[in-house]
Parts: C-alpha cells; sequence; structure tokens
C-alpha cells in the first residue's frame, strides 16, 4: 500500500480508496477551520454542506504573503469540483496563499484513517487547485543551497532532463522541464510552473519503498522556472534490466509503463503540431 504524507513528517496508513464523493467537506468548511485551532481529526466525521458560500471578504493591509514560489499570473484553477473553483476564485491573491500554507498545515496534521478519508482526500483536491490558483506551493517544499551543473547530465526523458548536483552534503537529482516550443515564453513558462507545483504536492506527499521520495523545488533565480529535486539513486532502470533477473510480472510491468509513456509522449507532440 502506498502511504502518502506531509510536511514535514509524512503521517502513516493513508488509504488507497476513498469514500463517496458527497461526504467531501466544502472548501468554506476547510477555509474556516484554517483560521482557527481546531480539532481537525474529525473533519471526516461532519456532515458537509456543498450550498453554502464563503462570507464576505474583508481586506488585511498589513498582512503580508507567506514565502512562496510565484511564477507569473494566475493561471485557471486546477480539476477540482466546480464548487471549489469557485470559492477559490472569492479569495484575494494574498488569502489564496495564506490558505495554501494553512491547508498544507492542515494535511499533515489530519489523522490518516478510512474515517478520514474523505476529508483527506478533499484537502489534498484544494492543495493543489490552490496551488494551480496562485501558481505556488507551500513554502515547506522549497529548498535552497542546491548547487549543480548542467554539463553533468545523468539522463534524459521525453521533455525532461535529470542533471547531478547536491544540497549540502547530499547528492541530488535535478529534474528540469521543457515543453512545447511552438508556445510563447510567457505561457510556456506559466506551464511548466503549473505541472511542477502540482507535481510536488502529489509526490511530495507519497511514501513507498519503491518511490524516489520528493526533497522540494528548487529556483536557481527569482523569477527563474522551479526545478525539481530528489535524491540521487545509485541504479538506475537500466543498471535493473540489465543485472537483475527479473520475474515475468516485473518485467511485464515495466515494458506496460514505457509503453504507456510511448504513446502519451506521441499524443503530446500531435497535439502540439495541431494533427
Amino acid at each position: 500500500m502506498i502511504q502518502t504524507g506531509g510536511w514535514p513528517a509524512p503521517p502513516v496508513n493513508r488509504p488507497q480508496h476513498y469514500e463517496a464523493q458527497d461526504q467531501r467537506p466544502s472548501l468554506q468548511k476547510l477555509l474556516k477551520d484554517a483560521d482557527k485551532p481546531t480539532n481537525i481529526n474529525a473533519l471526516g466525521h461532519q456532515e458537509w454542506d456543498f450550498n453554502s458560500s464563503l462570507p464576505s471578504q474583508t481586506s488585511h493591509p498589513n498582512s503580508e504573503s507567506p514565502t512562496t514560489s510565484s511564477m507569473g499570473a494566475p493561471p485557471v484553477a486546477g480539476d477540482g469540483s466546480n464548487v471549489s473553483s469557485r470559492d477559490v476564485s472569492l479569495l484575494s491573491d494574498t488569502e489564496k496563499l495564506e490558505k495554501l500554507e494553512k491547508l498544507g498545515e492542515m494535511y499533515n496534521d489530519l489523522e490518516h484513517t478510512p474515517k478520514n478519508a474523505a476529508a483527506c482526500d478533499h484537502v489534498l483536491r484544494q492543495l493543489q487547485d490552490l496551488s494551480s490558483e496562485t501558481c505556488s506551493v507551500p513554502r515547506a517544499l522549497l529548498l535552497e543551497r542546491v548547487t549543480f551543473d548542467r554539463k553533468h547530465v545523468l539522463g534524459h526523458g521525453g521533455d525532461v532532463t535529470v542533471y547531478k548536483g547536491t544540497m549540502g552534503k547530499r547528492q541530488v537529482a535535478v529534474r528540469e522541464i521543457f515543453l512545447a516550443h511552438n508556445e510563447s515564453a510567457g505561457d510556456r513558462k506559466s506551464t511548466i510552473a503549473r505541472l511542477v507545483h502540482r507535481e510536488a504536492i502529489t509526490h511530495s506527499l507519497l511514501v513507498h519503498k519503491n518511490i524516489v521520495p520528493f526533497l522540494g523545488i528548487y529556483h536557481e533565480a527569482p523569477g527563474s522556472l522551479p526545478l525539481t529535486i530528489v535524491p540521487l539513486m545509485d541504479k538506475s532502470l537500466r543498471d535493473l534490466l540489465r543485472h537483475h533477473d527479473l520475474d515475468q510480472s516485473t518485467f511485464q510491468s515495466i515494458v506496460s509503463c514505457h509503453s504507456t509513456r510511448q504513446l502519451n509522449n506521441s499524443k503530446n507532440s500531435s497535439q502540439r503540431c495541431g494533427t
């Protein structure tokens, strides 16, 4: 079973299957609870009202936005429910960033049990939506003191190049994404940022012996494209195929993953070329 975690330490026993969709909490309830100390473990045991709306927002002239990764104009919200997207749009930019931080903390503090599965799933969706809306990630995912040289390429795959780098005394792999070159520079930058931030939130919450842990996002300079950082592994998939005897099921799984990746690449290439 894949377990999911949070920031900074992952909880355990995250279920793979969620309860009925109509048991997910409304965004209004989550945001109100994020503003005050509460027993957030009870989120999975309440009745949720999807017809309620957010109270009128008041400005906070003295409040400061938390340190987050910000990239260009805010894009359209992610693929959450219509109610979530509408409620998120009522918040100011500063409030969205504040809620992003608080929802990240809330997800980390939630008790990940089957009874709370619906609440955990919904908080994760709101994290993804707010990350897409603000083009930001919780500051706990932002890294510093990462160094690498683009001459030290570990490999290429699809639209990604991986470099060898260091973070303090630790060796890391630095992933850089390249996308369709027929887009304008601003559009391409915004698209890459959305993809990286969404991946960062999802990947950072996954804990499994067969999944490379996610360390965070790094910016070479203010306003530069986000880079994803993971630990540097001693072996690659190519090494596994060359030096280990694989059982048939493992081999078929690898072939299936590779075939799916190639089909997705072909589809994306066709769409970019207008075919």
